[in-house]
């Protein structure tokens, strides 16, 4: 082998071992942008605690809806599969509220959190998707933390119903 391609035999081993190490990036501290991702949303909307349930869909989905109060129950479960409510079919989100009211009764925090807790779940899986779809660690972060922190995502963590 002559000099020459040692040389850029050696160069290109340098340059190798140089930029496996260099800084910090998504793909390789999957866990650690994951985790920042959390603490940040939760962070973001800690102040959903504070809020109390919304009168307009509020009321109909969950207040003032005695089977959804009954809690998480097999008539609880045949009648959101069977219930057309409001105009619209929502077996899932009549289910969650039922757990909600089974967990927390009627207080708005713990029906926040959990829609707080769903939110940021979806952020992680937005993340953790686009990773895995596209292999860029920080336009797939910034894509996840714009989901998780735009203001137009406000409201389906702050209104109970919206989920």
């Amino acid at each position: 082998m002559s000099s020459a391609a040692k040389l850029r035999k050696q160069q290109k081993s340098d340059s190798v071992v140089e930029t496996s190490g260099a800084g910090w990036s998504p793909q390789k501290n999957v866990f650690i942008a994951c985790l920042v991702l959390v603490v940040a949303t939760l962070a973001f909307y800690n102040p959903v605690a504070h809020c109390g349930f919304v009168y307009s869909d509020d009321v109909p989905y969950v207040t003032g809806n005695s089977q959804v109060q009954a809690g998480l129950t097999w008539n609880t479960v045949e009648w959101a599969f069977g219930a057309v409510h409001m105009g619209f079919y929502h077996p899932l989100t009549f289910l969650s509220h039922a757990l909600d009211c089974q967990l927390f009764g009627l207080n708005p925090a713990g029906h926040h959190y959990v829609s707080l807790l769903l939110h940021t779940a979806s952020a992680v899986l937005l993340f953790l998707l686009l990773l895995e779809a596209t292999g860029a660690g920080w336009p797939s972060l910034v894509v996840a933390a714009l989901f998780a922190l735009h203001p137009e995502n406000v409201e389906s963590v702050a209104w109970a119903s919206e989920r």
